[in-house]
C-alpha cells in the first residue's frame, strides 16, 4: 500500500502556528515586565517629583544630566535649566574648580556604594546645613555609569538637633552623678523590681549588681517593713503621690540588718502612668543606733533620779523639799508629809516668810536651800545635789 505523507503547507502551517503561540507567550511575559516598570517609574516619579528632597543624576564625568524641580527651585536659585544640565555638580552646588575627597557622588561612582556627607552650602542667602546621599546607578552589564544624589535641607531641624544634644548631655551628666556618687542610687520599676543599682547602693547591701538586677525591693526590705514598702508602693501607682520619703530597714546578703533613708521621685510616660523610680538610699545605720544608745541612757538616768532626789531633800534642817514623780512639792519644816497639792492658801501663806522663795516653775514656794538644790538639779548641776553653807544667795534674799 502506497504510504500517505503529509502535504508541505500542512507541515508549514502547523510550524508557523507554534511560531505565533511562542511569540504571544513573549508578548505576555513583556507585557507584564512593562507593567512592573511602569509602576516603578510611577513610584520614582512621586519620590523625586513630590518630595522635599532635590535630586539630580551624574554621570561618570560628573556632569549633571537630570535635575527635579525641587533642586531647580532650593538649589539652583537664579539658574536656568539649560545652565544646570550638563554642568558639573562641583561648579553647581559647591562652587568649587574641582571635586574634593568628601563628595559623595564621585565617591558613590568610583566605589559603586552608597556614600553620605554633611554639607553646609551658602543658599539663599546665608549658610544651609545640607545632608547628601549618593548612590550608584548600575548598567545592565553590571558597570556603574551614574549615580543619582539626593540632598535634604536639615537647617530647619537645628532647633531639635539642639534639643537632642541637650538631652545627650543631660543624660551623660545624669549617669556621672549615678555612678560616682557616694550616695546609693536605683531605678525601680512598676513592679518593684531593680533596672539600674550603682556601686555605692551595692556596697550598702553586699550584694553584686547582677545578683540585684533579679531582685525586688521587697527581697532586701526586713520582713516588718515589708507592709510599709507595699503601701508606698500602691498610693503611687494608684496616683496617690508621686514622691517617696521614707526610713526603714534593708536586709544585706550577709543577713544583717542595716537603715536607709528613702528619698525617690517616680517619672511619668507618655500618658502620665508612673514609669519608673529613681531613688537615693543613704545609710543611716549608725543614726538610728546613736538614737536608741541615747534613749536607753535617758531611760536610766529616770528610774535611777527619783531615789536620788530623794535623798538629797529629805531630812534637810531648814525645810524638806520632795520631787516625787517629777512635781516640786514643799513640806512644812520638821515634817515629812507634803501639802496637799490643791490646798493654795498654804502656799500664798508662805510666799512673804523669810528664807522662802516660789519656784517659777510649778509656782510652789519652797525653803531658799531646798529651792537652791532643785534648781541646780534642773540644770544638771548638782553634782550629788550636796550643797555648803557658803552657798551664795541671790541679792535681796533673807536667812
Amino acid at each position: 500500500m502506497p504510504v500517505q505523507t503529509e502535504s508541505v503547507p500542512e507541515r508549514t502551517l502547523e510550524q508557523l502556528q507554534r511560531k505565533i503561540e511562542e511569540y504571544e507567550r513573549w508578548f505576555r511575559f513583556l507585557d507584564g515586565q512593562n507593567r512592573v516598570l511602569e509602576r516603578e517609574r510611577q513610584k520614582l516619579s512621586a519620590v523625586l517629583n513630590h518630595s522635599d528632597a532635590g535630586f539630580f543624576v551624574l554621570d561618570s564625568c560628573l556632569q549633571v544630566v537630570w535635575v527635579n524641580e525641587v533642586f531647580t527651585r532650593r538649589f539652583a536659585v537664579g539658574r536656568h535649566p539649560r545652565e544646570i544640565v550638563g554642568g558639573r555638580c562641583f561648579r553647581l552646588l559647591c562652587g568649587e574648580s574641582a571635586p574634593c575627597e568628601t563628595c559623595p557622588g564621585s565617591r558613590a561612582l568610583r566605589t559603586a556604594e552608597v556614600a553620605h556627607a554633611d554639607m553646609r552650602l551658602d543658599l539663599h542667602g546665608g549658610p544651609r546645613d545640607i545632608y547628601a546621599t549618593a548612590m550608584p546607578i548600575r548598567s545592565p552589564f553590571g558597570d556603574t555609569e551614574e549615580a543619582i544624589v539626593m540632598l535634604q535641607d536639615l537647617s530647619d531641624l537645628a532647633v531639635l538637633r539642639r534639643s537632642q544634644e541637650a538631652l545627650k548631655t543631660s543624660e551623660e551628666r545624669f549617669r556621672s552623678i549615678f555612678e560616682n556618687t557616694a550616695a546609693g542610687m536605683a531605678t525601680v520599676g512598676r513592679e518593684g523590681q531593680f533596672i539600674e543599682v550603682n556601686a555605692a547602693f551595692c556596697r550598702f547591701l553586699g550584694y553584686a549588681e547582677e545578683e540585684l538586677r533579679g531582685k525586688t525591693v521587697f527581697d532586701v526590705t526586713h520582713p516588718e517593713d515589708i507592709a510599709l514598702s507595699r503601701d508606698t508602693l500602691g498610693s503611687v501607682l494608684s496616683g496617690a503621690r508621686r514622691a517617696v520619703d521614707l526610713e526603714k530597714r534593708f536586709i544585706r546578703k550577709d543577713g544583717s540588718t542595716v537603715w536607709g533613708h528613702v528619698a525617690g521621685t517616680w517619672l511619668p510616660g507618655q500618658e502620665g502612668i508612673p514609669l519608673h523610680c529613681v531613688s537615693v538610699v543613704q545609710d543611716i545605720t549608725e543614726r538610728k543606733r546613736a538614737e536608741e544608745a541615747l534613749r536607753e541612757s535617758e531611760g536610766r538616768d529616770r528610774r535611777s533620779e527619783l531615789p536620788a532626789h530623794r535623798r538629797a531633800f529629805e531630812g534637810d534642817g531648814g525645810g524638806v523639799g520632795l520631787v516625787r514623780d517629777g512635781v516640786e512639792r514643799a513640806c512644812v519644816p520638821g515634817s515629812h508629809r507634803a501639802p496637799p497639792r490643791g490646798r493654795q492658801g498654804d502656799h500664798r501663806q508662805r510666799r512673804g516668810r523669810p528664807g522662802h522663795q516660789r519656784s517659777p516653775s510649778t509656782g510652789v514656794t519652797l525653803p531658799y536651800n531646798v529651792h537652791q538644790r532643785v534648781q541646780r538639779m534642773q540644770t544638771g548641776r548638782a553634782a550629788g545635789l550636796g550643797l555648803g553653807s557658803g552657798a551664795r544667795r541671790p541679792s535681796g534674799a533673807h536667812r
